[in-house]
């Protein structure tokens, strides 16, 4: 691999990385709550809301299945009733694996795994609560993340973009005074992204 390749390989991934931060930030700014499905036998718990700074949290739970809501309150509902569905299902189960023990000797019952997304769409159905997935979210986010991008091009056309980054230098400079660590243009400007869109998110949440 050559250098060119390196450096592509590298802009393509903080361009990914990026890109999960702006849409951790669409989903902050609209308060959305996480369910996951997690351990064996599996078990739903919500995670609400999900900060930024919490999605490694939230992947360490290690989600058998991730779910979204737009209302805390509602994933609650959908968690409860899931769970409920859940522990019916695996009962049954294993009523079903216990008779064909029974009538057939020596014959051990398969693990059939439990249906976890077929649980948890019907009790977000029955209580008729949309659900999102990571795609839904991304599709929704980039709405936003592209108005976004739109409006610091025009301000860079137009020369208007100097302020903001006038307020890296200042950030530059006081961390510096500070004996901080100073952040990277580059990453400092995905922060400054992220803000907007989450600032974006907020309004849609509240309109």
């Amino acid at each position: 691999m050559d250098s060119r390749d390196r450096a592509a390989r590298g802009a393509a991934r903080r361009q990914a990385k990026e890109r999960a931060v702006l849409i951790a930030a669409y989903r902050e700014g609209l308060g959305f709550a996480a369910i996951v499905a997690t351990g064996s036998p599996v078990s739903f718990r919500v995670l609400a809301p999900v900060p930024t700074r919490g999605d490694a949290a939230c992947a360490a739970e290690a989600a058998a299945a991730r779910w979204w809501c737009r209302r805390e309150r509602d994933a609650e509902r959908v968690c409860t009733a899931a769970t409920a569905r859940l522990r019916r299902r695996q009962s049954c189960d294993e009523a079903t694996h216990l008779a064909r023990d029974h009538s057939e000797p020596g014959r051990s019952a398969p693990s059939a795994p439990p249906l976890v997304e077929e649980v948890m769409i019907a009790a977000a159905k029955k209580l008729s609560v949309t659900l999102y997935s990571e795609e839904d979210i991304a599709a929704e986010a980039e709405q936003i993340i592209a108005r976004v991008e739109d409006e610091i091009e025009r301000l860079r056309r137009s020369g208007r973009f100097k302020s903001v980054n006038s307020s890296y230098r200042v950030h530059r400079m006081e961390a510096s005074a500070r004996g901080e660590k100073v952040v990277p243009y580059a990453e400092w400007l995905s922060k400054y992204k992220a803000n907007l869109v989450r600032q974006l998110a907020g309004a849609l949440r509240y309109a």
